[in-house]
């Protein structure tokens, strides 16, 4: 990333899980290439103030919920060129945003996009589209005996019986296995990146 990257406001996500999410979807896009990667990162470049929108060709600059949600509705249009678009004008005129019509794209760069930005506006249903790790507020990945201790504080009864107890140790001690192990490939990235810039 060449600009220093800033976070909307309105976004759902913490700044922590969008981050940790471009950085991801940046590695995978280098290593395995695909459209759908590539709608994730330029949508989160394009959010983030580095780039133009990447279905609409929207100038890059202070992305608005109400520009965003626009350029949702423009992904959905070019994700699925074969059925009949949404009505993009009215759209356009209830949000108060340029109309501004969908560049010809590849549909799954355009399902990427839209999936980025669901996401983003904290749509119900809509997870994250890679898998990130669990953060604190600091950044730092909790331990498994931290995740068994919020699992325990949240829903106590669930976990009453010792044969419960037992799994939940175990799923908790896969998941923190699992979130260090996603952590360390975004720090891995980011040293990656920092190192070539250096030497640039």
């Amino acid at each position: 990333m060449t600009w220093t990257p800033t976070e909307p406001a309105w976004a759902a996500p913490s700044r922590h899980e969008i981050a940790d999410l471009h950085w991801l979807a940046y590695r995978t896009r280098r290593d395995s290439g695909g459209p759908w990667f590539a709608g994730v990162t330029l949508t989160l470049a394009w959010v983030r103030g580095g780039r133009a929108a990447p279905i609409t060709g929207r100038s890059a600059g202070l992305v608005t919920r109400e520009i965003a949600t626009y350029e949702g509705w423009a992904a959905t249009a070019a994700a699925t060129p074969n059925i009949a678009p949404p009505p993009l004008r009215s759209i356009a005129a209830d949000l108060d945003v340029e109309l501004l019509l969908p560049q010809p794209v590849d549909p799954e760069l355009a399902d990427g996009a839209w999936r980025t930005i669901r996401w983003l506006l904290g749509e119900p249903g809509q997870r994250a589209p890679i898998p990130l790790p669990v953060r604190h507020a600091d950044g730092s990945i909790p331990t498994a005996r931290e995740l068994y201790d919020l699992a325990i504080a949240a829903a106590p009864e669930r976990f009453f019986e010792p044969e419960q107890r037992v799994e939940l140790t175990r799923r908790c001690e896969d998941n923190a296995r699992r979130y260090q192990q996603i952590a360390d490939v975004i720090a891995d990235t980011h040293a990656e990146l920092t190192d070539a810039s250096a030497g640039a």
